[in-house]
């Protein structure tokens, strides 16, 4: 008797779900519990299918298999229904959950398109709602159907531009020519794919403005896609430069100007090539990308920063940039000649708090030598761990002092001195320096600072003080800024 009633299926169900149900629910709890530390968006779907779909199961399971209720009784189907209604919010509980990754390219569920989850949410309300009409209340639903098909008929002539938008848009979502994020070209449009839907795609362009496209625009049409295979954005620009600047050179400062900017990729290497003999100048081309594609209004953007910084780095570094013009110049009238930028410093000197306690000899000494710098707002003037060759006059704008991190840590006003650390005994520099705006600098080498310390010991003593305070101050902003 015994034997017979452990084999008898009450006891065996009755043991399944009295082990099964609290295995399955400490499982799920371990579950839930790593996906809280992960800060996961499937926590609140596993948390609804521990907390309601297993104990409606276990009932569901319990009143069928061991209390064994006639399938035709109202609490059997009650159980029924609670079930297939429970299964089917616990599914719209997971798609629901796939939405946080929709904008996240590199999970799985970014790739499913906004079509097919609409559709698998309609899925798990219809199928679940059939079922429990036919199969658990045993309703006939054929006339339902057939004036459903008789509706639709009417409904499709009516609506055949609509319907033809829907079926096009289960094949865009089939065939997957983009997903959401890509960039796409479609008729001369180009943004950025928002979603796909029943019967349109949406489009942001230049980042503020929305484009509908009707599906069977989409799928009549040559698309392309400028992401599906590289994220990044590819651009050129083009500039010309004198004859007698040398081709190496010019590349080498484009190269620079390609990598000081924030909006260009290191990676592909940026190229800049020689591209013609014109008229008036020596044509090149430089060509970069930036990490992830962008908007035509914002490669506006890129290619001004990039221009500007050129015109700077050219002025820098004595480029020449060429237009075509008639007039035969005979003068130099209008170039800095070494004797001009000579004279600013000799005017400037006079009234600086430290370089003017200099004789009359070591200030001809330290003009000897001297360029004049000019640099466009944003640019560096020197990175961190650079060794400064001489020492620099703030004719026109600021300069401010950045940490690693890019935080300011000094402001460097018009009329003041940089360079305290080449006076001390040529140190790296701790801080990168950036013009705060259009910056001219009056650059001493350090070979004529040499001298005009040797000649005059006063000038010497005077340096050196300012140089220690300087690094004095130095330290205690860095302190307070967390550099230190």
């Amino acid at each position: 008797m015994i034997d017979d009633l452990l084999h008898s299926p009450v006891v065996l169900w009755s043991l399944a779900i009295m082990l099964g149900v609290p295995a399955v629910l400490v499982g799920l709890s371990e579950i839930i519990e790593r996906m809280r530390r992960r800060d996961s968006a499937y926590e609140p779907a596993f948390a609804q299918l521990r907390n309601v779909w297993v104990p409606v199961t276990a009932l569901a399971l319990v009143t069928t298999f061991v209390f064994r209720l006639p399938e035709a009784s109202a609490w059997q189907r009650l159980t029924i229904t609670l079930f297939l209604f429970v299964t089917g919010m616990t599914v719209l509980g997971f798609v629901a959950s796939m939405r946080v990754y929709d904008k996240d390219r590199d999970r799985w569920e970014a790739s499913i398109p906004q079509i097919a989850k609409t559709v698998t949410r309609v899925l798990a309300v219809v199928l679940p709602f059939a079922m429990v009409i036919t199969a658990v209340w045993e309703l006939d639903l054929s006339k339902f159907v057939t004036a459903i098909g008789i509706g639709s008929l009417a409904i499709g002539l009516a609506l055949q531009n609509t319907l033809s938008s829907v079926v096009s848009g289960f094949l865009l979502a089939l065939d997957k020519p983009f997903r959401e994020g890509d960039w796409i070209e479609i008729n001369g449009v180009v943004g950025e794919v928002l979603d796909l839907n029943w019967r349109t795609t949406r489009l942001m362009v230049d980042g503020r403005d929305i484009v509908v496209i009707p599906n069977t625009q989409l799928l009549d049409s040559q698309l392309r896609n400028y992401t599906v295979v590289d994220e990044g954005y590819r651009d050129s620009i083009s500039f010309g430069f004198a004859y007698k600047d040398r081709p190496n050179h010019v590349k080498d400062v484009a190269l620079r100007v390609a990598k000081e900017s924030a909006h260009v990729a290191d990676s592909p290497a940026t190229e800049v090539h020689l591209v013609g003999y014109g008229n008036s100048s020596v044509d090149y081309e430089m060509h970069f990308h930036c990490a992830t594609y962008i908007s035509a209004f914002q490669a506006r953007r890129v290619r001004d920063d990039l221009m500007t910084r050129l015109f700077y780095a050219a002025i820098r570094e004595g480029l020449e940039i060429p237009f075509p013009i008639r007039t035969l110049r005979q003068t130099a009238e209008g170039d800095l000649t070494p004797d001009d930028v000579r004279a600013m410093v000799m005017a400037v000197i006079p009234d600086h708090p430290v370089l003017g306690q200099a004789s009359d000899a070591a200030r001809a000494t330290l003009g000897e030598g001297a360029e004049l710098r000019t640099y466009g707002r944003g640019t560096p003037i020197s990175e961190i761990g650079a060794h400064d060759s001489g020492i620099l006059l703030v004719k026109s704008g600021a300069v401010r002092a950045e940490d690693d991190n890019g935080d300011p840590v000094d402001h460097i006003p018009e009329g003041h001195l940089i360079g305290a650390r080449y006076i001390v005994g040529r140190r790296a520099n701790t801080l990168r320096l950036v013009a705060a705006s259009d910056t001219e600098l009056l650059y001493l080498p350090g070979r004529s600072v040499d001298r005009a310390m040797d000649e005059d010991a006063a000038l010497a003593r005077a340096l050196g003080a300012y140089a220690d305070a300087r690094l004095a101050g130095l330290e205690r902003a860095a302190e307070r800024t967390g550099t230190a």
